[in-house]
């Protein structure tokens, strides 16, 4: 009786042993991964209500809001493998594999922008397998929602998708991306410039909804090579949008020429074939107006997807850049 009580003791400890090596080997499989972002126009900072010189015309711009989603993020090595990040469901700022970065702060400028939020996010957090001995030397991400995410009901979604301002309709979605300006100075002072990047063309009722123009870009960056040796290393490096990138062909010292003011991603909308390529989109206008300057636009043509030739970017945008 006393041996088979033993036995059992013994065996009971050397289950216990296992369960608690196997926790911790659980513990060691993965790796915390912060990625950091910067909103910039330019060489600035984004700051609500400042002003900043645009890059053709006399006209400046003023910083109303700036938010945007990412998801699929991807890590990839040397050898070209891709490896996912599992990013934390913190109920605020991250769910399932999207992210929302959030620069403005409801103050100033952006006060008068729709919902603004006093909250502010600039990283994104997640894990990964632990992976050595291949570095880490581009990262991959796509602008947007993704389409199994992109027609819910606001009114139930869990955050960060439960934001009104940054959503059109059941059938439209998500604005990807909002990026809200005034101009100043000139004949059209204190007009709004407002880019708001989404899916469009879209038809059906959700979740059955297909869009002729997703527009979701894939941002490709090399990853600089100081940031390269280790993960805590690349908690420093800094992926910026730069809106200035966005806008640097458009004359604002010109009317708007169609749609609403600045771009919301139509395929009428003659500001937005310059906006869009620079998303890394290629986009075909269909609008019926033609004008002199910048913003010439002609009805039928289909404009690349252009590049600002930053030495981190690899895929044809210019918005984003790794610093």
């Amino acid at each position: 009786m006393k041996t088979m009580i033993l036995s059992t003791i013994f065996a009971a400890a050397f289950l216990l042993g296992c369960a608690k090596n196997d926790e911790n080997t659980a513990a060691s499989t993965t790796n915390d991964v912060t990625l950091s972002f910067k909103a910039k126009v330019g060489n600035s900072d984004f700051a609500c209500g400042s002003t900043y010189p645009n890059a053709v015309g006399s006209v400046a711009i003023v910083a109303r809001d700036f938010r945007f989603y990412v998801h699929d993020i991807r890590l990839v090595k040397s050898d070209n493998t891709e490896v996912s990040l599992t990013l934390n469901q913190d109920g605020t700022w991250q769910y399932q594999n999207v992210a929302l970065l959030d620069f403005e702060n409801g103050t100033g400028g952006c006060a008068d922008t729709t919902a603004p939020t006093t909250a502010t996010n600039s990283q994104v957090k997640g894990t990964i397998p632990q992976s050595g001995g291949v570095a880490f030397t581009k990262i991959k991400f796509r602008l947007g929602v993704p389409q199994n995410l992109n027609h819910l009901d606001v009114g139930t979604a869990s955050a960060p998708l439960n934001l009104s301002s940054l959503h059109w309709t059941w059938t439209a979605g998500y604005k990807f991306a909002r990026l809200d300006f005034r101009t100043s100075g000139g004949q059209y002072d204190t007009s709004a410039f407002n880019i708001h990047l989404g899916s469009v063309s879209c038809t059906g009722t959700a979740p059955n909804i297909t869009c002729t123009y997703p527009n979701r870009p894939e941002i490709t960056l090399n990853i600089p090579a100081a940031y390269q040796a280790s993960l805590s290393a690349l908690a420093n490096m800094q992926l910026v949008a730069d809106v200035r990138e966005l806008v640097q062909d458009l004359d604002l010292t010109v009317a708007d020429q169609g749609a609403a003011a600045g771009c919301m991603s139509g395929q009428g909308d003659p500001e937005c074939r310059h906006v869009m390529t620079r998303f890394g989109l290629e986009y075909a206008y269909t609008g019926t107006t033609a004008t002199s300057g910048n913003r010439d636009a002609t009805n039928g043509t289909t404009y690349s997807a252009q590049t600002g030739g930053h030495a981190t970017q690899v895929s044809a945008q210019s918005f984003f850049r790794a610093e």
